[in-house]
């Protein structure tokens, strides 16, 4: 049963997260008394590229931290914001109902869908449980803001990006602005948080920030900033994060119900001028060498060269090498992404399972369950495994980003068209692809 309120209210609102392969996410450590369940916000994620007044898909992703099921129905709270920033007003309200349960350790997936704000930036502010239906081990730990800005940027240039900082208090406050400087590559320059800046803003004063970014000439890196407010008279602290695009990115995607595997040149900006090939280095029997190439208008590329095997019920590839501009090759580390599927003659998915491998003891394991109309993904590294629930049939592929092999949801909301591989987000029909 979906449940949605949306309430326009005013102006605009706030955030403050980590980013991790390609969502937005909060780490939270809790000690759980025994016996109570715990929510928390670990992430939340949406289709990307965000354009005003387009569809925007949205999934906030809620964890049972604590040792008991959630056994009762609970509302959440999404406020969303016009303008990028910390402490900001929210512009628009939407109130999600969550169906039990969520078990101990168990991650649920809630859907929400509203309109686009703004264009290549979203600015979310998630409450659970806001009408306290369940009893916690930890109350205080509901909330959580996230807070992304994609700006486009050429090798050799530089660029300024907007922030506000909104004082939300009844009395005049103090702020130290400050960038995380591990968030920032060699050869990078960020002004406007290094060193740490000092702002005073008056009660409901919105302050204009204006950060500064220098981008080397030979960069092949689309990075991510860290940028984090504290408020002096509580030490509240929020964080919001910038994305430089410099250079091509590349996904891929396998669907089921078509069986087609596509390759997408595709990402935060949906920048239209990209351009995507491929070449066949070699097919025998079920076995394909394919190599897949991404350029800008600038002429900068990313090519992958993938081992494609694909039969009546099973698609499987590996990704053999990555290059960048015929200048820096990489040779992945152990990878492979197998698709077992069954499709009966009425088009309804019987079966389906992904066993994802995307570097040495990362692996995610995704199964459909039909008769419940659920998705579980398993995710697993060295430190953590993690369990998550979704509603319908959900399914995970590959994006190629800062040298790195990624997970990434697929856009599952049509299944008869090639599933796109950005959700954190969504393109629409506008994606760049070659299908195979």
């Amino acid at each position: 049963m979906e449940k949605i309120q949306i309430e326009k209210i005013g102006a605009i609102a706030i955030v403050s997260m980590i980013f991790l392969s390609g969502m937005m996410v909060l780490p939270t450590t809790v000690e759980a008394q025994q016996g109570l369940p715990d929510l928390v916000v670990k992430n939340i994620g949406w289709r990307f590229p965000v354009m005003e007044d387009e569809v925007l898909l949205g999934t906030v992703y809620i964890e049972n931290t604590g040792t008991a099921s959630v056994e009762d129905g609970f509302w959440i709270n999404v406020n969303y914001a016009t303008l990028p920033g910390f402490w900001q007003e929210a512009t628009e309200s939407l109130q999600l109902w969550v169906e039990p349960p969520i078990r101990a350790g168990e991650i649920k997936a809630v859907a929400f869908t509203t309109t686009a704000l703004t264009t290549h930036q979203t600015n979310f502010d998630v409450d659970l449980d806001i009408f306290n239906n369940i009893v916690e081990s930890d109350e205080d730990n509901n909330q959580m803001h996230a807070c992304l800005i994609a700006v486009g940027g050429a090798p050799g240039s530089s660029l300024r990006v907007p922030i506000y900082l909104r004082n939300e208090m009844l009395m005049a406050q103090t702020f130290t602005v400050e960038v995380d400087e591990t968030t920032i590559p060699d050869g990078w320059g960020f002004e406007g948080g290094l060193p740490p800046t000092t702002i005073t803003a008056a009660p409901g004063g919105n302050v204009m920030l204006s950060e500064s970014i220098t981008i080397p000439a030979d960069t092949i890196e689309n990075p991510i900033f860290r940028l984090n407010a504290m408020r002096h008279s509580d030490n509240q602290l929020q964080s919001i994060f910038i994305k430089v695009l410099t250079t091509p990115e590349i996904g891929f995607s396998f669907n089921p119900y078509t069986k087609i595997f596509t390759a997408w040149g595709v990402d935060h900006l949906q920048q239209s001028d990209f351009t995507i090939s491929s070449t066949i280095l070699s097919q025998e029997g079920y076995k394909t060498v394919e190599e897949f190439t991404v350029t800008n208008d600038r002429g900068q590329y990313v090519r992958a060269t993938l081992e494609i095997v694909s039969t009546k019920h099973l698609h499987m590839y590996e990704i053999l090498e990555i290059n960048y501009n015929g200048v820096t090759t990489i040779i992945p580390e152990e990878n492979r992404f197998l698709t077992m599927f069954n499709v009966d003659k009425n088009g309804q998915l019987q079966r389906f399972s992904q066993s994802m491998n995307y570097a040495p003891e990362i692996y995610t394991f995704t199964r459909y369950d039909g008769k419940y109309d659920q998705t579980i993904m398993e995710y697993k590294n060295l430190e953590e495994k993690l369990t998550v629930t979704f509603d319908g049939f959900d399914a995970l592929g590959v994006r190629i980003e800062n040298q790195n092999i990624l997970s990434i949801r697929l856009d599952t909301s049509d299944t008869s068209v090639p599933l796109c591989v950005n959700f954190s987000c969504f393109a629409g029909g506008d994606c760049n692809a070659i299908m195979q």
